[in-house]
């Protein structure tokens, strides 16, 4: 993202936001109880994104990133969880749709590995970034990948395709069967 992160105000976060009606939510503006400079303003989205998705899931997750920084996205949260189109067909891979989809599948991959090491017990931000980056290396993520039947054998162009794919996955049927799928993808 270039540019500053544009926030919502803390008072709009909780209660009278989407967190409102969720006891369970409604405590973790109170985790976040440091003021970030105006340079670490996404470090605060990123921190109250992952704190809603250890406590409510993905539909939590969306709903704060929708009150947080792009309210819009609240409209696509049912489409972004459940699916849009099943049937959206692959889009040309020199085509803008192409790299849109590259791009969701590649934040879908890196969540999936953040889960994945969250999971397994490494909660240090520095160890989940070490530890992440060899499971969305191109080299690994790329292994036996044909690209779609794509002349270009370069192995970003290979990615991109990979990550397309999970990007597809995710418009076509949601948010739970694209992570299964990257999960597949990263061989957890």
């Amino acid at each position: 993202m270039g540019g500053a992160v544009q926030v919502a105000p803390r008072s709009t976060w909780c209660p009278t936001g989407p967190w409102g009606t969720s006891s369970r939510l409604r405590g973790l503006v109170a985790l976040l109880d440091w003021q970030p400079s105006a340079h670490r303003q996404a470090d605060l989205v990123e921190a109250a994104v992952a704190a809603s998705w250890l406590a409510g899931g993905w539909q939590a997750a969306l709903e704060t990133a929708a009150t947080l920084v792009h309210p819009p996205l609240g409209a696509d949260v049912d489409a972004l969880l459940g699916g849009a189109d099943p049937d959206l067909a692959a889009p040309a891979c020199d085509s803008a749709a192409f790299r849109r989809l590259a791009h969701l599948g590649s934040y879908v991959l890196e969540a999936a590995a953040a889960e994945h090491l969250y999971g397994a017990g490494t909660h240090d931000e520095g160890a989940l970034t070490a530890r992440r980056r060899p499971l969305l290396a191109a080299r690994w993520l790329t292994r036996g990948d044909r690209a779609d039947g794509c002349r270009a054998r370069d192995t970003d162009h290979r990615l991109d395709h990979v990550q397309a794919r999970v990007g597809l996955e995710h418009l076509r049927r949601g948010a739970e069967p694209a992570v299964e799928q990257a999960r597949s993808v990263l061989g957890l």
